[in-house]
């Protein structure tokens, strides 16, 4: 399938989802990030910070245990003139508000901005990811412009409500930007 159809497809799926079901598949993926992270030594991470009334992956508790782990937490603030992300560490202090597409976001611009050659795993959102890492955003390319500014060694995890489909038609591989793994509820994918 091609990303526009696969775009609507899981935006439909994710509306779908009953608060339990909703709750249940959160579960899993906390339980398949935490695994994951267990084993890994990593000082930085960029992490998405949900937009629970779209239903996607609830990011809070793994951010939470990241933290308790003494790990950096890393999240985005948009340049919507631009079409930019600005990065800025994650703290008990950082105020937080929404952006126009609902997204939680630091409220200031003022706040040090954190490179992004220091960030050694970025927790990317998307809709959809097919089986050779691709993956479908919501269409605007803030994520593949910002992969492309971090080391190639720093980890692209996908987090993901629904399993992979077979293939994603027109994915564009100089444009998007593999990931590198993705968690679902039934297990992490490597690529």
């Amino acid at each position: 399938m091609k990303k526009a159809v696969l775009r609507k497809l899981y935006l439909d799926k994710r509306k779908k989802l009953s608060p339990e079901e909703y709750q249940a598949k959160n579960q899993l993926l906390l339980r398949q990030c935490m695994a994951f992270f267990s084993s890994t030594s990593f000082q930085a991470v960029h992490c998405f910070l949900p937009i629970i009334h779209q239903k996607e992956p609830d990011t809070w508790p793994l951010i939470r245990a990241l933290q308790a782990q003494g790990i950096t937490v890393v999240v985005s603030r948009s340049d919507m003139q631009t079409n930019a992300l600005y990065h800025h560490p994650l703290t008990q202090d950082t105020v937080l508000q929404t952006n126009r597409w609902g997204i939680p976001e630091p409220a200031s611009a003022e706040i040090a901005c954190f490179p992004p050659e220091k960030i050694d795993a970025i927790i990317v959102p998307l809709l959809a990811f097919d089986k050779s890492g691709h993956r479908v955003g919501y269409g605007k390319g803030y994520y593949d412009r910002f992969l492309a500014q971090c080391r190639p060694d720093a980890a692209k995890i996908g987090i993901s409500i629904e399993s992979p489909v077979e293939q994603i038609e027109d994915a564009d591989n100089q444009l998007d930007i593999k990931l590198d793994y993705c968690m679902a509820p039934d297990r992490i994918w490597s690529f």
